[in-house]
């Protein structure tokens, strides 16, 4: 009976990491990773990575890496469209804030529009 008892226990921390991640399981390895970062304090670490087809050694890796050039761009290009958008009070959309960065890091529309929507701003 014990097995049964451990096997269930096994099932419900791995239902309540898959239900806290979301749509996880479908997003990148980075994503994932931090996942791990913000939930190791709740869940086991070697658990979470199971779960989330990811192996413990990669997380640990990651975890002491720098980040990468194309991240600090990103973070950079982050920066600059949250302040022309908060500059509009909340009124451009995509098309606008991406004319505004002509004095910032060049990049296409698409990644503006994907950036705010990940961040959730709307035009007002």
């Amino acid at each position: 009976m014990s097995d049964i008892h451990q096997e269930l226990y096994r099932l419900r921390i791995d239902s309540a990491i898959l239900r806290a991640g979301g749509g996880l399981l479908q997003q990148d390895v980075a994503h994932r990773f931090g996942f791990i970062q913000e939930h190791h304090r709740t869940w086991p670490v070697t658990t979470m990575c199971r779960v989330l087809g990811v192996s413990s050694s990669g997380f640990y890796a990651w975890r002491t890496r720098p980040p990468n050039q194309w991240s600090q761009r990103r973070g950079q290009l982050h920066q600059q469209i949250m302040g022309i958008f908060e500059e509009s009070r909340g009124t451009y959309r995509s098309p606008r804030v991406h004319a505004g960065l002509w004095r910032g890091i060049p990049c296409c529309q698409k990644t503006v529009a994907k950036i705010m929507q990940r961040d959730g701003l709307h035009a007002n």
